[in-house]
């Protein structure tokens, strides 16, 4: 009997989390509802403002789920979140393009440090190694040397992350799979990004951009609350 209830309070616990979990993850639905909504010419400051909040408010969700145990993966997902932001409010101002590619690569460096460098994977090395050499042969044609060169080290910070990422898998855990879907997630929206504002104007880029994003940024911060659990129980 002593274990069925045992079992029932574990159960109502579970629940009770996943109620809370939920009902904080709502600022991130609301102000992407309010970002798509709105959809705010650009550059402008409203603009800016509304394409942040959504990373703040999982900025605040990975704040209040650290809950006595910040590791230092939360602490990594949460700084690189910070800075994501300000890559944001840099990248609504085309001139600001190279200062917004800086920060979003703090960032990456913030999520390289939560992921650690182990394990290695061979195999995951190799492939973002081959996507990072097709991506600056594709945009060799359209930057002229400086930008090819900062587009370049951005993009080997970008997969390195993602490398890092996919070395985790397979893992009986979902955290690591949230992570790497994410940064594949991410990959995808930056390139949409520089296509379309150096190379070929795209239909729809903006908000493709902005969906893969923000999907990507989600997804790196709910890898926090499994990776929470993982470390507990350890």
């Amino acid at each position: 009997m002593d274990i069925l209830e045992t079992d029932a309070h574990h159960r109502r616990k579970l629940a009770a989390e996943a109620r809370g979990r939920t009902v904080r993850l709502l600022p991130f639905l609301v102000s992407c509802a309010l970002y798509f909504g709105l959809w705010l010419p650009e550059p402008s400051w409203p603009s800016a403002v509304t394409k942040i909040l959504p990373v703040l408010s999982l900025v605040l969700f990975i704040w209040s789920e650290s809950n006595g145990s910040w590791t230092p993966y939360a602490q990594g997902i949460f700084w690189g979140l910070l800075c994501s932001c300000a890559g944001d409010i840099c990248l609504v101002w085309p001139d600001l393009f190279l200062p917004g590619a800086g920060a979003f690569a703090i960032a990456h460096l913030c999520y390289l440090w939560a992921l650690g460098l182990r394990p290695v994977r061979p195999v995951a090395f190799v492939l973002t190694a081959v996507v990072w050499t097709a991506t600056l042969v594709c945009l060799k044609p359209c930057l002229d040397s400086p930008v090819l060169g900062c587009a370049g080290i951005y993009s080997a910070l970008l997969l390195a992350a993602a490398c890092r990422s996919l070395s985790r898998l397979p893992s009986p855990h979902w955290s690591p799979w949230l992570m790497a879907c994410g940064f594949l997630l991410f990959a995808t929206s930056d390139a949409i990004l520089v296509f379309d504002r150096f190379c070929l104007l795209l239909p729809w880029a903006r908000f493709v951009v902005m969906v893969t994003y923000y999907m990507a940024q989600s997804l790196i911060a709910a890898s926090v609350v499994g990776e929470a659990i993982h470390w507990k129980d350890i």
